[in-house]
């Protein structure tokens, strides 16, 4: 229901009002969900000795913007060679370094590498990474379609995604009985199938075929957004069983950034090359470029499908268990 709602909002500020309402409107809604969670959840308490990893906390984020500004910036701001984008690339694989050793040697690591260790959770983790790139391609360009080139405004471009939303309810009652690792292959083979047929976009497809891949879409996410916590939640180690599911979302954050910067920059290379230098505000203004807009959306929608395809590799290949590994014994923190 949020992936239908959402859109819609932020479609209506922006036609209607303010687009920085899109924004301040999470706040009340966050509020509702703190209050509600500090009412409704009730966690035993367990003693734990020792201190929260604020290091490792921010070298992580120090990873993350760092990744993400080269993805963003290089190419376009910057071009790759220039120092701007080899100092951020050299501080990502510098911050990631010392990520990975703070993680080994804490007492209290925000994320353990003993859960690499795990099989399933190292396949779970990359499958949701990949998916969130490429479900950043679905929602944000495939709106970008429907304003640009089909001139549908921003409440009704984000009226299309009930059909995704619609997608993602029947997945529920369709894969409820099946395993997580055929809902996995389901789902992502379903989505790659989606996103391949949106890669053959014309200024002038129907708009039902639209609806249809987004529905389609929705029956592939549908199968991968509970079933890939479930996987890592039965796969964690029982104590680190908090840790693997913030790990998750984590990822799912990250690709999500990351996918979003670099299917952007994309575009944007890609629809300059075909039109002089035309960027993708100034095709509203030259109708003649509409059809080289469409084409490099194409182009994104195509490797869209290439990572989906990656994740359905990845899920086909994973082997889970039913009972649940272990305790795994960290190293020794290091002084």
């Amino acid at each position: 229901m949020g992936f239908a709602v959402g859109p819609l909002l932020g479609g209506l500020f922006a036609d209607h009002g303010d687009w920085r309402l899109a924004f301040l409107v999470n706040l009340p809604i966050t509020a509702l969900i703190i209050g509600g969670a500090l009412w409704a959840v009730r966690i035993p308490r367990h003693a734990v000795r020792g201190s929260v990893d604020v290091a490792g906390a921010a070298l992580a984020a120090a990873f993350a913007c760092s990744l993400l500004l080269v993805c963003d910036w290089g190419g376009t701001e910057y071009a790759w060679t220039s120092p701007m984008i080899l100092g951020l690339g050299a501080a990502a694989i510098v911050s990631l370094a010392l990520f990975l050793r703070r993680q080994a040697t804490a007492e209290h690591p925000v994320l353990p590498l003993s859960l690499f260790r795990v099989g399933a959770l190292r396949g779970a983790f990359l499958v949701q990474a990949l998916c969130s790139v490429a479900m950043v391609g679905t929602m944000v360009y495939l709106m970008l379609y429907l304003q640009v080139a089909r001139g549908v405004t921003a409440t009704g471009a984000a009226g299309y995604l009930v059909f995704m939303a619609l997608g993602l309810t029947a997945s529920g009652f369709l894969g409820r009985n099946a395993s997580v690792r055929a809902s996995l292959v389901a789902g992502t083979g379903a989505t790659a199938l989606a996103l391949a047929w949106l890669a053959f976009l014309r200024p002038d497809t129907s708009l039902w075929l639209v609806r249809a891949a987004l529905t389609l879409v929705g029956l592939g996410f549908g199968q991968l957004l509970g079933k890939l916590i479930m996987l890592v939640q039965q796969q964690a180690p029982a104590a680190h069983l908090g840790v693997a599911t913030t790990g998750i979302r984590w990822f799912q954050n990250l690709g999500m950034a990351v996918g979003s910067a670099v299917l952007g920059s994309l575009l944007a290379r890609v629809l300059a090359a075909r039109t002089g230098g035309l960027d993708i505000s100034g095709v509203a203004t030259h109708p003649a470029a509409v059809g080289a807009f469409v084409s490099s959306l194409g182009v994104v929608f195509a490797v869209a499908a290439a990572v989906m395809t990656a994740a359905l590799i990845c899920a086909a290949m994973l082997r889970t268990t039913d009972r649940r590994p272990e305790p795994l014994k960290e190293p020794a923190p290091v002084a």
